[in-house]
């Protein structure tokens, strides 16, 4: 944490300023800055890697918070997660913890896209930003902010700062990774992809981006057979 905050050499310094919730969003968007490797060189933010078992305690503690399907659907995503990795020569441990992490935002209570905000700024405090950036991009399988199947419960500033954020990077395999294994993981277990598709767009109904969503589903799909040189479906198991 710092309390006084210099950009660039700048004179102007922001007097009491701590970086904590959702306020490294604003003080970005005051100086207009869109790198977020530099935001860090400046500020100093710290990083950290998370490991499994503490990851698993962060849900444990989250479901003490908000207790609901969401925790058992992150528990089979990540090991989805796991598995995939393992057979495409990834680091299996790492995309555990993402996948384990997805949707921690939810431990702030009952919320729709707004989870991946909420996330996002938990992990960030936590200094696990690979952790954060998966809490933005696993709803997006393409680049869109508006390619969601819920609806939108943030602020207009905070929507915006999204949206900057999925212009601003390359999704890399462990965005991809954990994007599938979400569309793949139920409470209860595992689905087909267009299972999934169906139910979602059922209980929110069809939108301009659904197709597009469901195209890039697919594609990722196809992408991960080809990585393990197999069928993703066979690794259906908790």
């Amino acid at each position: 944490m710092r309390n006084s905050v210099e950009y660039l050499g700048r004179i102007e310094k922001v007097d009491s300023f701590t970086l904590h919730k959702g306020e490294s969003a604003l003080f970005m968007a005051k100086f207009d800055i869109m790198n977020f490797k530099e935001l860090d060189e400046y500020i100093g933010v710290a990083y950290m890697q998370i490991t499994p078992e503490y990851a698993e305690q962060l849900l444990i503690e989250a479901g003490k918070r908000n207790n609901g399907p969401w925790i058992t659907h992150s528990q089979y995503a990540a090991c989805l997660a796991e598995k995939i990795a393992q057979k495409a020569g990834m680091d299996n441990e790492k995309a555990y913890v993402l996948g384990l992490l997805h949707d921690i935002g939810r431990r702030n209570g009952m919320m729709e896209a707004r989870h991946a905000w909420e996330g996002y700024l938990y992990l960030r405090d936590l200094g696990f930003e690979e952790g954060a950036r998966i809490c933005l991009t696993h709803t997006f399988q393409y680049q869109d902010v508006e390619a969601i199947y819920d609806t939108w419960d943030c602020s207009d500033e905070e929507k915006q700062f999204i949206e900057n954020y999925l212009k601003s990077i390359i999704y890399d395999d462990y965005d991809k990774l954990i994007q599938l294994c979400d569309a793949l993981s139920l409470s209860d277990g595992y689905c087909y992809a267009e299972q999934k598709m169906v139910s979602s767009v059922m209980k929110y109904g069809f939108k301009e981006t659904t197709l597009s969503k469901w195209h890039a589903i697919l594609e990722l799909k196809k992408y991960f057979d080809e990585k393990i040189k197999g069928d993703v479906y066979t690794l259906f198991e908790f």
